[in-house]
């Protein structure tokens, strides 16, 4: 966690072990984020969340204006109501990443399309309990091992957020679920398989 304050020294603000959600990748409609937002500040103000915890998200501003959407409502809401619990930062180096992954509570990525799920894999080998949707690829990279949420549907994102801040052992068992699914996979292989992917488009 050293490395992660660190960087976020100049923002005045500070992370702990666990205590925080994860977003990363570009910031896209088919990403939901706007979604895992509003989510996060609905389980804030109804007293779920814990003191202390937060929602990072961290990737570029894509296209379709949601980075634009998401800054705008924090800096609506998060004066009064939820006390500066977002934490949101342009893309890191691999480093940098791998410690924000590695520390955080869980991963949220409920996207609505993916060719692969790369931030799911990345999630489960270093140790990261993953929440993700049930469309696309995702369940072919998460398995038995993450907790899917249904493409699109906001109140099914907000019970398996609510479930897994109200469930820390289930968080363990998604953790160790996780390495043994990530173990399935090698990077050459995967590596592959995105730039196969990369060619249709």
């Amino acid at each position: 966690m050293k490395q992660v304050n660190t960087l976020l020294a100049p923002y005045q603000n500070t992370l702990k072990r666990n205590k925080y959600f994860l977003y990363y990748g570009t910031f896209e409609p088919r990403k939901n984020i706007i979604y895992i937002v509003r989510v996060f500040a609905e389980l804030v103000s109804e007293g779920i969340v814990p003191h202390g915890m937060k929602l990072v998200l961290i990737g570029g501003k894509g296209w379709g204006n949601i980075k634009k959407q998401v800054l705008q409502f924090i800096a609506e809401t998060a004066p009064n109501k939820i006390d500066n619990r977002f934490i949101v930062l342009n893309f890191l180096s691999d480093s940098y990443l791998a410690s924000f992954i590695r520390n955080a509570y869980a991963l949220v990525y409920p996207s609505l399309y993916e060719g692969f799920g790369l931030p799911v894999l990345e999630a489960m080998t270093l140790g990261t309990p993953v929440i993700t949707s049930d469309s696309s690829s995702l369940p072919e990279v998460g398995g038995e091992a993450v907790s899917y949420v249904k493409a699109k549907n906001y109140r099914d994102l907000k019970k398996k957020m609510k479930y897994l801040v109200q469930h820390p052992e289930y968080a363990k068992r998604l953790k160790s679920r996780g390495l043994a699914q990530s173990k399935k996979f090698n990077w050459k292989s995967s590596a592959n398989t995105v730039y196969n992917f990369l060619k249709t488009l």
